[in-house]
């Protein structure tokens, strides 16, 4: 999904590579997210795809 910028307030900021997510204790971790793909929910996002694939456990040949 796409992520808050200077000109796009709305956005969901666990998708922001520069954001942090809380832990609900009180810590914070990094979203983890793919930097330089601001790509708007619901558009194909190969990158994203790409890296699920490798991922993938069992793997996926």
């Amino acid at each position: 999904g796409d992520y808050p910028t200077a000109t796009h307030t709305h956005g969901d900021p666990h998708c922001d590579p520069n954001g942090t997510q809380s832990d609900g204790n009180g810590g914070t971790y990094p979203t983890d997210a793919i930097p330089g793909y601001n790509v708007p929910a619901g558009n194909w996002f190969a990158a994203q795809f790409q890296q699920l694939v490798t991922d993938a456990y069992p793997p996926v040949s």
